[in-house]
């Protein structure tokens, strides 16, 4: 029988295991935009290099593959969340004001320029956790079918969403959404 004293050696023993990650492997920017440059904003993103788009409407959420999201205009929109294996760019209103986080790899080409560059001001690696949490049921009636048929087997299985956690000194500094799985395999 284990026991709390068992979990927590068990919780560190993984954390010494866990990849150690710093700004030549891994993009990590920051920055805002006024409501007025929002749609600019969004359209600069090169979609193809994200599979999934969460996006949170007003009155609406909707999962759709991110080469389909296409703002035109972001008047009702909440947040947005692009992500895939390449990187996630996550993009919410505060009022007239739109602030975005990307982490996502380092070495390609993404529209970050004025933007705040974490690793500029830390100069020390961030351990890297796989972590996955169970997303949806098939038959969830909050769920609906039209969504989900974009997510690999999406409606006939249950689905994890697959996270890579990044920690500062053991606490969460970010969080990366990198797509859906059926099974879960936390390292």
């Amino acid at each position: 029988m284990s026991n709390a004293k068992d979990y927590v050696w068990e919780v560190q023993a993984r954390l010494n295991d866990s990849p150690l990650v710093d700004g030549t492997t891994l993009a990590i920017h920051s920055g805002s935009v006024s409501a007025n440059q929002a749609t600019a904003f969004l359209q600069q993103w090169p979609l193809a290099q994200f599979e999934y788009a969460m996006i949170e409407w007003v009155s609406e959420f909707e999962l759709v593959p991110a080469v389909q999201f296409a703002p035109q205009s972001v008047v009702m929109l909440e947040r947005v969340r692009l992500f895939g294996k390449h990187g996630d760019l996550m993009v919410r209103r505060d009022e007239r004001t739109f602030l975005w986080r990307f982490v996502g790899d380092a070495g390609k080409i993404w529209p970050t320029s004025g933007s705040i560059d974490y690793w500029q001001t830390h100069n020390f690696p961030l351990r890297q956790l796989t972590k996955c949490y169970y997303q949806w049921r098939p038959d969830e009636g909050r769920v609906t079918t039209e969504w989900r048929g974009h997510l690999p087997n999406g409606n006939n299985a249950d689905l994890y969403l697959k996270q890579l956690h990044y920690l500062d000194n053991g606490r969460t500094a970010f969080v990366r959404y990198t797509g859906f799985s059926e099974v879960c395999n936390e390292q």
